[in-house]
Order: structure tokens, then C-alpha cells, then sequence
């Protein structure tokens, strides 16, 4: 769990951040009370990435390594954390694990460090994003109570007071993996993807139109993952508009499709994504969904007490 006066280390894996958003990400953490390090090459530009990639690698091991550092968090994501998967120290990780946040790029790197060390870590708001400013009371309270209290965070229960959409029956429990459904498909037959005995799988995603979803979804399907899924939860598909809605199949006939013969739960409209209203959800910690209770549990602590041993869990590789 992060305490108060916590030291946290920024990093950006992927694409440099806008350096004013920045400067007022870190002002939001510090004015609760944070200690803030940002690292060394956060603000370096190469090409549509922060820093080379050995640049960029150096800032994530140096924070796993560093013991006055007590959580990660990503600036903003963009391109290029697939680059860094076989740069990272997984044995110092291992040793010390600690809180990592980010999302939509940073999928790659919280699936990658999942699969090599068990770390249990969080899909939730960036520095240079949500914390730069007008981040949303809801999000904010789920994002904070996520990563500070040593307790099942329970039902995700939609902020609008409308159900989930139900799209398939079923119950299913699992260990909860996923994040943005691109680099989700992009990872799947790699040895950065993790194997649990079971899986509930959720997904989101931004700028992919809804062939595009089809596309990634049919390589979920002919993935060894595919028999080991327990459900399915999707987020937001922002900006996946096209001009002739009545040519392609939407997102719930493309589930069907894809899911239909598993057998297990899908469920649409669970609030999270790219969007400003959003859950943090955790990697790695077992959930279960039902599709009669059109709802998403979470089942177990994703953080875990100054005392406890670890907040990673056993290896899934």
C-alpha cells in the first residue's frame, strides 16, 4: 500500500510528456503530501520516444532498484514500451517490487512484468494526464483508495448507476489481465505474456475502428490464453467511429462472434479506458464476473500492508 509521505518515482517508457502537464502532475502528487522524483530522461526526445531505449530502461530499473523509491508512476504512454521487455532487470524487479501505474502503452510493460515476476500492478491515471489537472472526483477517489487500502476493493459498481451490458452469459473467476486491446494482441506468442491456469480478461482502446477490434480479438481467440479465459470485460473503444456505421458489425456482434462458443460471461461498459471517468484496475489479482449480476469483483487485496512480505504474487510464467 502507499503511505503517506511516500516517495514516487515518474518515469516515462514510452512518449516524452508535455513539460508543463508534467510540472503540474508532480505539483498535485506534492500537495498531498508525496515525495516526487522524477528520473532522468523523462523530458528526453528521441523521435516519438522519451530518450533511447536504453535511456528509457535505465529510469525503470533504476526505480525498482533505488530503496527511497516506494512507487512508479508513468507520465503519460504514447509509443514504444514494447521496445524496452528485454531491457528490464526482472531479477531486481523481483526483489523489489513496488506499485507501478500507468496505462495504454504501458500494457506491454505491466503484462511483461506480470508474466517475468508476478507483480501485481495498475491501470490507472498518469502524471502528465489525468493528475496534470481536471482529473474527475470519481476517478480520483477509485484510483487512491485502489493503491492505499489492503482490502478487496469489491464490486466496480458504474458511476452513472446503469448496469454492465450483458452480450454473453455466465460466471467466470480468474486472475484479472489486460489493458489497451492493442498491445494486448501485439504481445499474445510472445514470452512477455502471461499464462495464469485461468484469466478474466478485460479490454479498452482508443483510435481503433471496429474492424481493427475484430482483428485483435480474432488473435485472442487463436491465442493459447483463448482456453483459459473465465470472462470478458470491455471498457471504452474511443474514437473507433466510421462514416458508415451500417457496413461493419458493431462491438457486440463482434464479441458474440468471438466468444460465443467459450461459453463464459462478456460484458460491455465497464468504466475504464482513455476517457476521464474511469476505475483503476488491478493486474493480476483474482475477480470474478456474472453476467446475473451484471457486475465485476474484485476478490482479493491489490496492495498489501507495510508488514506483508511482498506485493508481488508467485510467478505465472
Amino acid at each position: 500500500m502507499l503511505r503517506p509521505g511516500a516517495t514516487i518515482g515518474v518515469v516515462a517508457p514510452s512518449s516524452p510528456p508535455d513539460e508543463n502537464r508534467l510540472h503540474k502532475g508532480v505539483l498535485y502528487l506534492e500537495n498531498l503530501g508525496y515525495r516526487v522524483v522524477v528520473g532522468n530522461y523523462v523530458t528526453r526526445r528521441y523521435g516519438h520516444l522519451a530518450g533511447s531505449d536504453a535511456e528509457r530502461a535505465a529510469d525503470l530499473n533504476e526505480m525498482f532498484a533505488r530503496p527511497d523509491i516506494d512507487a512508479i508512476f508513468c507520465a503519460r504512454g504514447g509509443y514504444g514500451v514494447s521496445r524496452l521487455l528485454d531491457r528490464l532487470d526482472y531479477d531486481t524487479i523481483l526483489r523489489n517490487p513496488k506499485i507501478l501505474v500507468g496505462y495504454s502503452d504501458t500494457t506491454a510493460l505491466q503484462l511483461a512484468l506480470f508474466s517475468r515476476t508476478g507483480l501485481v500492478s495498475f491501470s490507472g491515471p498518469m502524471v502528465a494526464v489525468e493528475f496534470a489537472g481536471g482529473i474527475l472526483p470519481q476517478t480520483e477517489e477509485a484510483f487512491w483508495r485502489m493503491i492505499t487500502e489492503p482490502e478487496p476493493f469489491g464490486v466496480l459498481t458504474p458511476f452513472s448507476g446503469r448496469s454492465l451490458d450483458v452480450v454473453q452469459e455466465g460466471e467466470g473467476e480468474g486472475t484479472l489481465i489486460g489493458g489497451c486491446l492493442s498491445l494486448v494482441a501485439n504481445l499474445l506468442g510472445t514470452d512477455f505474456f502471461p499464462a495464469p491456469a485461468d484469466a478474466v480478461l478485460f479490454i479498452e482502446d482508443i483510435g481503433e475502428k471496429p474492424m481493427h477490434i475484430d482483428r485483435h480479438l480474432a488473435n485472442v481467440r487463436h491465442s493459447a490464453i483463448f482456453q483459459k479465459l473465465r470472462g470478458v470485460i470491455t471498457g471504452e473503444f474511443l474514437e473507433s467511429e466510421v462514416d458508415n456505421p451500417d457496413s461493419v458489425l458493431d462491438l457486440d456482434e463482434i464479441l458474440k462472434d468471438h466468444f460465443e462458443r467459450a461459453g463464459i460471461p462478456v460484458l460491455t461498459g465497464l468504466d475504464y479506458g482513455h476517457g476521464d471517468l474511469k476505475y483503476t484496475l488491478p493486474i493480476g489479482v483474482r475477480a470474478r464476473l456474472s453476467s446475473s449480476a451484471r457486475e465485476l469483483r474484485i476478490l482479493e487485496a491489490a496492495v498489501r500492508r507495510p508488514d506483508s512480505t511482498t506485493i508481488a504474487i508467485e510467478s505465472v510464467s
